[in-house]
C-alpha cells in the first residue's frame, strides 16, 4: 500500500542526500537502503498517529534513530566532539520543510 504524500516527503531527503556534498568529518554516509528504512519508519510513525501519510515532521522525528548508526565519522571529527546524530540534524536543517496539503485521516484519503 502506498500512502498519499510519501513521495513528497521522502524525495527531498533522498535527493538532498545524493546531491549534497558530504559534511566534513564523515567517512562513510548512509546507503540507498537507509532511504528505504527512513521512508518505512516515517510511514509507520504517520500511521501510528492516525494519519494516512508521512509528514516531514515524521521524517525529522525518525531520521536520527534510522540514519545515525549508518554514518561513520572519521577520527578527527570524533575528537572534535561531532556525533552521527548531529550530522543527521545538520542535514535535516538544510532541507526546506515541504508544505504539501495532505488528507487528515484514513477515511479522508479513502485508504482501507
Amino acid at each position: 500500500m502506498t500512502l498519499p504524500g510519501v513521495r513528497g516527503v521522502i524525495r527531498p531527503c533522498s535527493s538532498a542526500k545524493v546531491m549534497m556534498p558530504m559534511p566534513a568529518g564523515v567517512r562513510y554516509g548512509a546507503s540507498p537502503r537507509a532511504a528505504l528504512a527512513l521512508a518505512a519508519a516515517a510511514k509507520a510513525r504517520g500511521l501510528r498517529y492516525g494519519r494516512p501519510h508521512a509528514s516531514f515532521e515524521d521524517v525529522q522525528a525518525v531520521a536520527a534513530p534510522v540514519l545515525a548508526h549508518r554514518i561513520l565519522l572519521d577520527h578527527s571529527a570524533r575528537l572534535d566532539g561531532a556525533t552521527s546524530a548531529g550530522v543527521v540534524q545538520k542535514i535535516l536543517a538544510e532541507i526546506p520543510v515541504q508544505a504539501t496539503p495532505l488528507p487528515t485521516s484514513l477515511r479522508a484519503a479513502k485508504v482501507t
